[in-house]
Formats: structure tokens, sequence, C-alpha cells
């Protein structure tokens, strides 16, 4: 009986550290990722609505980095020409005309019926423990509506969080890549449905 408890409790030490082992050899996995625009061809049925807007892109969206340094290893998430890729289709999409400008008084002063200003509020990515580890990586992501006079129209503040159970390299990459792909198809449905661009949209006609 005690040589069984001791097999036991061996076994349990074993997985324990086991554990740690990979959870320590995915934390040392630094590196540079190139996050992919995502098609937005699933906005491509909808009705445009009809708006002529100036999208924002600066270069702090335009050239945005995300940079993670855990357990003595750092990875570089390379996001900023695809959020402004992604930006620009989904406007481009949904609305009937858009007009790519770097401040938001260019859009302002244009004769544009709104003016969209996206921004990334956090990102993180990191590793839980487990076997397989569990690869997480978080994106929040603000988009603002505004008219000619520098009025509110809508706002919307999208948060995505994806985990991926994989032990590879590459789950840096792939679980930042899911991220960032959801949070345009989350903000491009809250543009589909927002009942204040609606309303604004009635008012304009």
């Amino acid at each position: 009986m005690l040589k069984t408890n001791i097999r036991w409790m061996l076994l349990g030490t074993g997985l324990i550290v086991l554990v740690l082992l990979v959870v320590a050899a995915c934390g040392r996995f630094g590196g540079l990722y190139h996050i992919e625009p995502k098609a937005m061809d699933e906005f491509a049925g909808s009705s445009k609505i009809p708006l002529d807007v100036a999208l924002v892109l600066d270069s702090q969206l335009c050239n945005y980095i995300y940079v993670s340094k855990r357990q003595h290893a750092k990875r570089v998430f390379e996001l900023g020409e695809t959020l402004c890729t992604n930006m620009k289709d989904m406007c481009t999409s949904l609305f009937r005309t858009v007009t790519v400008v770097s401040k938001k008084d260019e859009g302002l002063t244009g004769n544009v019926d709104a003016v969209i200003i996206p921004k990334v509020i956090d990102t993180s990515a990191l590793v839980r423990p487990g076997a397989p580890p569990d690869f997480e990586a978080t994106m929040i992501y603000e988009c603002t509506m505004i008219d000619p006079n520098d009025h509110p129209i809508f706002v919307r503040t999208v948060k995505e969080n994806k985990v991926l159970e994989t032990y590879s390299k590459n789950s840096w990459g792939t679980v930042m890549q899911t991220t960032v792909d959801a949070v345009f198809s989350s903000l491009g449905n809250e543009v589909v449905g927002s009942p204040e661009i609606r309303k604004y949209v009635n008012k304009m006609n």
C-alpha cells in the first residue's frame, strides 16, 4: 500500500514538473508576428449605409505594435497595418463613400456626412499553465463616429478575448490573429445594427 501511494505521489509530481516545463518552453518562444488583414466579405451582402464618411487613419494606429515581454522572451506583434486595412475595408463595405484622412480636423473640414475615428485601447497576450497550455490574447478597440459639428453619433468599444490550446511556436501569432479578426467582425455588426446611425441617416434625409 505504501509503495502504491509513493508511486502515485511520484506520478503526480512528474506531471506537475512536465506542465511547468511545457509552460516555460512556451514562454521562451520570442519572435516577430505579423497579423494579416481580414476579408470583409461577411458584410458584402449588406445594403450600404447612405452616408459619405471620412475615416481617420493616423500614424499612431497604422504603426501600432504590441510588445509582450514574459519569461525572458520578447514577442513583437505588428498590428498597425492590418488594423488600418481592416478598418478601411470594413467602412468601404458598409458606407456609400469613404475618404481616408490622417487627422480628425481634415475630416471635419471635408464635404462628408460623418467622421469615423478608430483607436486601440489595450492589447495583451499571455500563456496559462496547462497540458497543453492556453495561449490567450485580448484586444480592446474603440470606434467613434461624429458629425461635421464634432458631435458624437456613435461610440462602441469592442473587447475580444481568444484562447488557443496548442503547444506550438506559432500559437502566439494564431491566437492574436483570431482575436483581431473577431474585433472587426464584432465592430462591423455593431455598425450594421446601430440604432444611433439609423437615426442619424433618417435625420440627414
